[in-house]
């Protein structure tokens, strides 16, 4: 783990952690995202338009894995954030990266041995694995990093990356070549698990909640863009409209509260990083915590066993984050310390706006164009995926094209 991420931005501190961040958060902040709606809204166009012919089952049964099946599109989408439009060679190259360097996570998941410094010396397979994922994930870099040189000096626009890559070494940013490039490993291949189970339980949730979904779908249609455009159907609006930069924005929404709900009841997991005290604390009066305590959170403690959330805390209630009810918790002392999402303080989450604008985006062109059902489910127990480290579905949805067989 250490040799593969040690170096990141999520798991160093102190001075070596504010320098890093400097030279790497300008992408993520939140005035860079409206400049990535288009761009986003049209990969989750293709993506869902490609999902007719590479998969089968979604093809031919309308059946949705919402792991294995979207993947690609946020992974994607962070890339060309990061390093401006690839070429189909570049995009082809960073796809064949993905079974190596899931290989390398699974050593580090199952620990063993490699726990252990002495183990660098031996000549084990998952040495042999990290070894060439980091050369090829290097060499890589370095190609895209060259390629968004070129297309600055032709005035084409700047790719965060050509800035990152001027803060290593000589460069005045202060930070090392290995730090960036864990970093970036951060934000593509580690940060694709914790963006996919941010993705993938809302689609859960609403295809469990037909009322929810209709409530969203009806909300969707009435930001779209085409809604003033009454020559065409209510289904072939829904279907073709675009909606609004602000509402995709807005933390005011049906859509963000389905969010926020979905992570309430599913946290991404059960404890946070552990992370320790730099002073001091005394908690509710009476305990002191020393500086340098580790502690975890408990996500479930707080997102759904505490009793800010009422007796329906386990029920899939979107509306609880809307209206007066809604706008007295996102006010109140009660939400900042009674839910867990993307971390607290300085050290929250850096890429929580484009993440957010990834799932709207996504489920914004679900929702409009399909109907989502959750077939036999009732009443079962939703069943997720025990290989992974964050708290995924293994489940599917059933998605049925909206206006088909309805005469429209």
């Amino acid at each position: 783990m250490h040799l593969l991420l040690g170096s990141c931005l999520g798991l160093i501190s102190g001075a070596a952690w504010k320098t890093l961040r400097r030279a790497t958060e300008a992408p993520f902040l939140r005035p860079a995202t409206i400049s990535y709606i288009p761009a986003i809204q049209s990969r989750a166009k293709h993506h869902l338009t490609s999902l007719q012919t590479t998969s089968a089952a979604f093809s031919t049964y309308g059946q949705l894995d919402p792991i294995a099946d979207l993947k690609l599109f946020p992974f994607l989408a962070v890339a060309e954030i990061i390093y401006g439009p690839l070429s189909s060679d570049l995009e082809a190259r960073l796809l064949a990266l993905i079974p190596g360097r899931e290989a390398v996570f699974r050593t580090v998941i199952q620990g063993g041995i490699t726990r252990f410094r002495a183990s660098q010396l031996l000549p084990l397979r998952a040495n042999r694995e990290l070894h060439a994922f980091k050369t090829a994930w290097a060499r890589w870099n370095d190609d895209a990093h060259a390629v968004a040189l070129l297309r600055a000096e032709k005035a084409a626009g700047q790719a965060p990356i050509v800035a990152m890559y001027a803060a290593v070494g000589g460069g005045g940013g202060g930070i090392t070549g290995e730090q960036l490039l864990q970093t970036l490993d951060e934000m593509l291949f580690a940060n694709l698990d914790v963006t996919m189970g941010g993705l993938s339980w809302p689609l859960i949730f609403l295809a469990a909640h037909p009322r929810a979904q209709e409530q969203l779908r009806q909300e969707i249609a009435a930001h779209g863009t085409a809604a003033a455009d009454v020559e065409k159907t209510t289904a072939t609006r829904a279907a073709t409209a675009t909606v609004t930069d602000s509402y995709l924005l807005s933390p005011s929404t049906y859509l963000h509260a389905t969010l926020l709900e979905a992570s309430r009841l599913r946290p991404l997991a059960a404890f946070s990083v552990p992370q320790s005290c730099p002073t001091p604390r005394v908690l509710g009066g009476k305990y002191l915590v020393p500086a340098g305590t580790n502690f975890v959170v408990d996500a479930y403690a707080l997102n759904v066993r505490h009793a800010v959330w009422g007796p329906d805390n386990t029920t899939f209630r979107p509306e609880r984050w809307i209206g007066e009810e809604g706008e007295q918790r996102q006010r109140g002392r009660d939400l900042r310390y009674c839910y867990w999402r993307f971390g607290f303080g300085p050290r929250v989450c850096l890429g929580r706006h484009v993440a957010d604008l990834i799932i709207k985006v996504l489920v914004v062109e679900l929702v409009k164009g399909w109907e989502l059902r959750l077939e036999g489910e009732q009443g079962k127990e939703w069943e997720w995926d025990k290989e992974t480290w964050i708290h995924h579905p293994s489940m599917r949805i059933t998605c049925v094209r909206r206006g088909v067989g309805e005469g429209k």
